[in-house]
């Protein structure tokens, strides 16, 4: 790889004196990965593969049986986001910034998306939506802020994130209320 594509997909020049080469960075990228996946498995999460944004296969792991899911938050009922039926919702109206859904999955698990399905009202979506996330529910890491969208809004992070905890925040309302008929987590 030249430096010039080295720099066009994202890593300084700086990093490879860092890495040594550009494969040397892609190892390390590789062994944190690996090593995000291992904590997952030996918190309890296993099998599914997990997939980056643009569907490559990234790591295994996989998130507990929504039965085991708890969901608390502004947004009422909460517990209808997780209920696994379309036709009901969570609902927090007006969607003013601020108003929250939080997940609890039961126990650690590492994921790479979240997708919001607002149920029958596609216009009930939040101007912008921010995902955070925990282990003890108390502490919690800002992972991504998106725009909302009709229908589904998909939350993609970066790396796969292990977490008990996930957090979906309104941080700019959107022309409705916001409703979350669904949450999916993968």
């Amino acid at each position: 790889m030249r430096p010039k594509e080295v720099v066009s997909a994202g890593v300084r020049p700086g990093d490879l004196d860092k890495a040594g080469s550009a494969k040397g960075l892609l190892k390390h990228v590789v062994e944190a990965a690996l090593a995000v996946a291992a904590m997952a498995l030996a918190a309890g999460c296993d099998g599914a593969p997990i997939y980056d944004a643009g569907g490559r296969h990234v790591a295994r792991g996989s998130v507990s049986d929504r039965r085991e899911w708890r969901a608390e938050g502004s947004a009422q009922p909460p517990a209808h986001a997780i209920d696994g039926n379309i036709n009901t919702a969570a609902v927090a109206s007006p969607a003013t910034p601020g108003a929250q859904i939080t997940v609890d999955l039961g126990r650690p698990c590492l994921f790479n998306m979240v997708a919001l399905d607002h149920g029958r009202d596609d216009r009930a979506f939040a101007g912008r939506v921010e995902l955070l996330t925990s282990m003890d529910g108390t502490n919690f890491t800002r992972r991504l802020e998106v725009g909302g969208t009709r229908r589904v809004t998909t939350l993609l992070p970066v790396t796969p994130v292990l977490a008990r905890y996930i957090r979906l925040r309104v941080s700019a309302a959107g022309g409705h209320g916001w409703s979350v008929a669904e949450i999916h987590i993968q």
